[in-house]
């Protein structure tokens, strides 16, 4: 069985699959699928991305997560709940 919920974090290919880095090459993720299974949306949440962080890296100093719950289905991974400070 395919495991999705596997994807990008492979232990074979990252140090600390688990750990979130700004340094991983962009290229190397499939956030937005692959190929024919390529997500339709990908482009508009890659502007919206963008529209958001220009507007933040001037007004914040730093992001601190304050707690996470992690929500996990046998197919996909991801946050239930995250409360951040930002300062």
């Amino acid at each position: 069985m395919m495991m999705i919920a596997s994807a990008n974090r492979d232990e074979r290919r990252y140090l600390d699959p688990e750990q979130f880095d700004v340094t991983r090459d962009a290229a190397d993720q499939l956030g937005f699928g692959f190929g024919t299974h390529h997500c339709a949306g990908a482009a508009i949440a890659r502007l919206e991305i963008a529209a958001l962080l220009k507007a933040l890296i001037p007004r914040v100093a730093r992001f601190e997560i304050v707690r996470q719950q992690r929500a996990s289905l046998v197919s996909l991974q991801g946050l239930k709940h995250l409360q951040v400070n930002v300062s």
